[in-house]
């Protein structure tokens, strides 16, 4: 079916659109590439939408370019996450706070599932 002839999506495909088409993203296909987990608990339009989420946040918090990058352990392979990479201006005491408010508000986007996504804060040079 052609992206024309497709039918409307459902309200939380929706939400994951905006976010999808800038970043290319098949619901069905890359998701799993970007290192979300199929456990059913979330469509992977959900899945989609809420990667979308913490990268707004992640730019909220950090303004500036956020990159989103699909990593794992490299002693245990099936220990999988998402990073969002940011910039932030001096050192870790100037933007520790933040950090913490970026862990804190990830959390209530995704509870339970906080390990699965990492923020990797870059010195601005």
């Amino acid at each position: 079916m052609t992206p024309a002839s497709s039918p409307a999506p459902a309200s939380s495909e929706n939400e994951a659109a905006p976010f999808a088409a800038v970043h290319s993203i098949d619901k069905d296909e890359n998701v799993k590439a970007l290192g979300v987990r199929d456990d059913h608990s979330h469509s992977p339009a959900q899945s989609v939408a809420m990667i979308g989420r913490i990268k707004a946040l992640s730019e909220r918090i950090f303004p500036g370019p956020v990159t989103i990058d699909y990593a794992c352990d490299p002693e245990d392979p099936s220990n999988e996450y998402i990073v969002f990479d940011v910039v932030a201006d001096g050192g870790f005491k100037d933007y520790r706070e933040r950090e913490y408010q970026w862990h804190d508000e990830v959390e209530k986007i995704v509870p339970g599932v906080l390990s699965e996504f990492r923020l990797c804060v870059h010195p601005k040079p």
